[in-house]
């Protein structure tokens, strides 16, 4: 069980990894992308930003001197704890995909070049990296982030962290895009883990306003975020992004606020929150088996490959993690562990 200060951060990122498996529950089939077009354009809307406004919450949360971070440890855990799964289940994941690559709709190179290249540009043209980009891109942002640290930029101060966060969304609009070091991405999402910095900064005064009328502000929030989502408005496609994003965020930590009110949310949902990261890791093989049988074999309902797909991307990683701490032999395995992010 997460501590009490943690209880709103460990449900949204159960609520986050909810709309993370539904999201690639099946998308990318053309059919299912026209049935519920409207519903993938929300939860991508936001889904991402809310991870890296956690991870930015929870940076601040457990390093109490920014600046005085000692740097060699820090990226030493973060590497064991980021890029060992992002580099094995990478190398597992194309293994997988070149050899089932007559079943996928997506035509790529699988090349020895591309497949060292997609280790440092997880979201090239030819990578077969998917959703993984995640865990690559954090890694960057923490880097980036002790590196601020380093110069003495104190994101502990209000001003600093405001001027970070026009600084880099004016790289991301202004900059050519680029999937090196998916620095385009790190640009676009590093200010939704400052946010998380800020947030943790005026947690007390926000929970009392989110606790507050909660329903009604859910009810807001909720509207904004699917207007701006869904609805094409006449202003810039960037200002259209990040005021979906920021409405996202705002109706999660209002849903969040209003279930952590109820006993079973805190007694069911909140312990799942010491394996989002796994389920994150490892629902791909879940999902992708799943597709493979409903969709290439048995070719299936559209609503029943959506439904299995998530059904699979949720349990299988369950049932690992539940495996892995029940057997002795395989519970004492570090790299075990750390690959599957237990």
């Amino acid at each position: 069980m997460a501590r009490k200060e943690n209880l709103l951060m460990s449900l949204l990122s159960v609520w986050g990894i909810i709309l993370v498996v539904l999201g690639h529950s099946g998308f990318e089939e053309p059919i299912i992308m026209n049935k519920l077009y409207y519903l993938h354009k929300w939860i991508y809307s936001f889904h991402m930003p809310l991870f890296f406004m956690i991870s930015g919450y929870l940076f601040s949360y457990t390093n109490e001197n920014f600046t005085g971070i000692d740097v060699k440890e820090f990226l030493k855990k973060k590497f064991l704890r980021l890029l060992v799964p992002y580099f094995v289940l990478g190398i597992v994941i194309f293994l997988i995909k070149y050899a089932f690559s007559s079943l996928s709709h997506a035509t790529r190179e699988f090349s020895i070049s591309n497949f060292f290249m997609m280790f440092i540009a997880p979201t090239g043209q030819n990578s077969t990296m998917g959703f993984l980009w995640y865990v690559f891109t954090l890694f960057v942002i923490f880097s980036v982030v002790i590196i601020l640290g380093k110069l003495k930029l104190d994101l502990k101060r209000v001003g600093v962290c405001f001027a970070l966060i026009v600084l880099f969304w004016a790289m991301f609009i202004l900059m050519p895009s680029t999937s090196l070091f998916n620095w385009s991405t790190v640009c676009k999402d590093l200010p939704y883990f400052i946010i998380g910095i800020l947030y943790k900064r005026y947690e007390p005064g926000l929970s009392r306003f989110f606790n507050q009328q909660s329903l009604l502000k859910l009810a807001v929030f909720t509207t904004l975020s699917l207007a701006f989502a869904c609805i094409k408005l006449p202003i810039s496609g960037w200002i259209t992004s990040i005021l979906s994003s920021i409405c996202g965020l705002l109706m999660s930590i209002s849903l969040c606020s209003c279930l952590l009110k109820s006993s079973f949310t805190n007694n069911y949902i909140i312990p799942l929150s010491k394996y989002t990261y796994s389920i994150y890791l490892l629902s791909w093989f879940g999902q992708y088996a799943a597709k493979v049988i409903f969709v290439n074999i048995l070719n299936f309902n559209w609503l029943v490959v959506v439904i299995a797909m998530f059904i699979a991307g949720i349990i299988l990683p369950l049932v690992v993690c539940f495996t892995v701490e029940k057997v002795e032999c395989l519970s004492k395995q570090r790299w075990l562990r750390l690959v599957i992010g237990l």
